[in-house]
């Protein structure tokens, strides 16, 4: 998705500063800045987290939350809004290693010791490495060794030996989704899909997205949906500069259903597609890839919003402004026809509208929304059921974490942006406030699919620490 980021509320009164376990039943670290949710590796729980302005991996004891190892990480050249993820490999985590510059390499360590396991030679590399769809024993990832322009590139996962790769062309493709890329020329814009190492097929954007300004510059969000047969998706739209902000008409959305096999758009609606961001019943929630986290969503969500929404054109100021005639309606769809299933009016919600507020989640697939009445309810993502909600409920807000690098991200203006935005923190909050709570001394089993589960706990990283407790 494209840049998002909310002020981190400093909050450290429940949590025990040292690396010490809180408690025999849970622990918290509060010295870890967290990047990324947790994956489960074994008997150890490994993320990514930011320090002093450089980003690493670390393994942390299941049980007792103390460090166990720790390897130097990088981002390389992907945007700031492309969060890491961890690739598990069976006993193997994979990421991008690197000392605080976009050289990389793509890396497998053992996920009890942090040894290296098997190491790529140097380059630099634009999205974050993920097994392949067509080929669980690679992994992929777009990048260049030396000099040239960055292509798709696949690895053996056990071996780390190159293999061949299919040959999207263009100056600097990148992953958009599973088995998708933006192969980076501009005239015309392509998504190129990849099928058995080889080019499936390529089409001008514009013909899936007809819209005027679509682009994937300003944001994306792709699902998979192999049970049947699409990718279902949405793409930004190029925002007009004014005053010196970049102003983005949300009006000029679309999601579409297109066919994996060929491209052909079987259904086209306005909106957003929301599935990642909201909880999309049948979709994964986890922040880590493994072969297992296929998604098998049976309702989408869409956002279909009105006003627009603009960004300073300063490279560290990311907070965004809406119009006074912003507001939004969430729609639940069926992916098969893109026919809506429910609606409901969520009026001027800024928080939404923005991405930078996620609604306080209850259940697996229920959120608390205010409709445009200022009522509040408890609203059922598959049905469209809504209840109403109790004074006192708890609920778990998403908020983005975001970070820092000593190196930036060259962009448009005087200076490269340093200011990166990882996955979304879960934190314990009021339902109907999304005012921060205590963390409960058990927590409900859905945290655990947003975070990881091992050693009899949930873990999960929260803006202030990474935390884990016995589930309920």
């Amino acid at each position: 998705m494209g840049p998002i980021m909310r002020r981190v509320v400093a909050w450290l009164a429940v949590f025990a500063v040292s690396a010490a376990p809180a408690s025999a039943a849970g622990w918290a670290r509060a010295d870890l800045h967290p990047v990324t949710q947790p994956a489960p590796v074994g008997g150890l729980f490994a993320l990514f987290v930011a320090q002093d302005g450089r980003l690493s991996v670390v393994g942390l004891d299941a049980a007792t939350g103390a460090t166990v190892w720790s390897a130097a990480a990088s981002t390389s050249r992907a945007a700031p809004g492309v969060s890491p993820a961890l690739e598990v490999a069976g006993a193997n985590v994979i990421f991008l290693a690197g000392r605080g510059t976009d050289t990389a390499a793509l890396t497998a360590v053992d996920a009890q010791t942090g040894a290296p396991v098997w190491n790529t030679e140097p380059g630099t590399f634009n999205d974050a490495p993920g097994r392949c769809v067509d080929d669980p024993s690679a992994v992929c990832v777009s990048g260049v060794f030396g000099a040239g322009e960055p292509r798709p590139l696949r690895f053996d996962v056990a071996t780390g030996r190159r293999l061949p790769a299919p040959r999207v062309t263009g100056p600097g493709p990148r992953e958009l989704g599973a088995g998708i890329y933006d192969a980076g020329a501009r005239e015309p814009e392509k998504l190129v899909a990849v099928r058995d190492g080889k080019v499936a097929w390529s089409r001008p954007l514009s013909r899936i997205f007809p819209m005027a300004g679509a682009t994937s510059d300003y944001g994306w969000n792709f699902g998979r949906l192999d049970r049947l047969g699409l990718f279902v998706g949405s793409v930004g739209s190029t925002p007009v500069r004014r005053k010196g902000r970049d102003v983005i008409d949300l009006t000029r959305y679309a999601v579409a259903g297109f066919r994996i096999a060929d491209g052909v758009v079987k259904w086209r609606t306005p909106g957003f597609y929301e599935c990642f961001l909201l909880p999309c019943p049948g979709a994964s929630q986890a922040g880590y890839t493994t072969p297992e986290e296929a998604d098998d969503e049976r309702v989408g969500l869409r956002l279909i919003e009105r006003g627009t929404l603009s960004f300073s054109h300063s490279a560290n100021d990311l907070t965004p402004r809406l119009s006074a005639d912003a507001n939004a309606v969430i729609e639940g769809f069926s992916p098969v026809t893109g026919r809506t299933l429910w609606r409901f009016d969520a009026g001027r919600n800024t928080g939404l509208i923005s991405a930078q507020l996620i609604p306080a989640q209850t259940g697996a697939h229920t959120v608390i929304l205010t409709g445009v009445g200022g009522g509040q309810v408890a609203l059922d993502l598959a049905s469209g059921a809504r209840r109403a909600v109790p004074a006192t409920a708890r609920g778990w807000c998403r908020k983005p974490l975001k970070y820092r690098q000593r190196f930036g991200y060259e962009v448009e203006g005087p200076a490269a942006s340093a200011l990166y935005v990882g996955q979304y923190a879960v934190v314990s909050c009021g339902a109907r406030t999304q005012r921060r709570l205590a963390p409960p001394p058990q927590v409900p089993a859905f945290v655990g699919e947003i975070g990881a589960r091992n050693a009899g706990l949930i873990a999960w990283s929260d803006t202030a620490g990474v935390i884990a407790e016995p589930p309920a």
